[in-house]
């Protein structure tokens, strides 16, 4: 009996990642992608869109950005003062940063505005508000 993907599963994929005008934003390394279905490890559209595969099986995966990064959040986008920033920041227009929270958690944001005391950042993840199209092979099921 063929086994086939089911929540709890653990499997090797390929994949490669596009948005919907086709423009590649990533792909699997050559030894695929390792996770356990339901966990979350990925997004839930693709966690979702691999079950009832089967070893070999290839499916392309439609995921609307709610199932992929979510919408964008208004709320996420705010002023902070240039003292706020850790000192290794060079803040320029379009950088990406990563900075830790109070609480040891990890943010990303990208610098939309430099102002005289202050930067404007989009804490957004850069795949927010994207539907992305998953090309999809199944290399493993465990």
């Amino acid at each position: 009996m063929e086994k086939i993907v089911q929540p709890g599963s653990n499997v090797t994929i390929h994949y490669v990642c596009k948005l919907e005008d086709g423009t590649s934003v990533e792909e699997s390394k050559d030894e695929g992608l390792k996770f356990t279905v339901g966990q979350r490890v990925v997004v839930k559209g693709l966690d979702d869109g691999i079950l009832g595969m089967q070893i070999g099986e290839h499916r392309v995966i439609q995921v609307p950005a709610q199932d992929a990064y979510g919408h964008q959040q208004e709320d996420l986008i705010c002023e902070i003062p240039m003292k706020n920033l850790p000192k290794d920041i060079n803040p320029t227009k379009g950088s990406e940063h990563v900075m830790s929270t109070q609480h040891k958690k990890q943010v990303h944001m990208t610098i939309l505005e430099v102002l005289e005391n202050s930067v404007i950042v989009d804490m957004n993840h850069k795949m927010a508000g994207k539907n992305l199209v998953f090309e999809v092979v199944v290399m493993n099921i465990e």
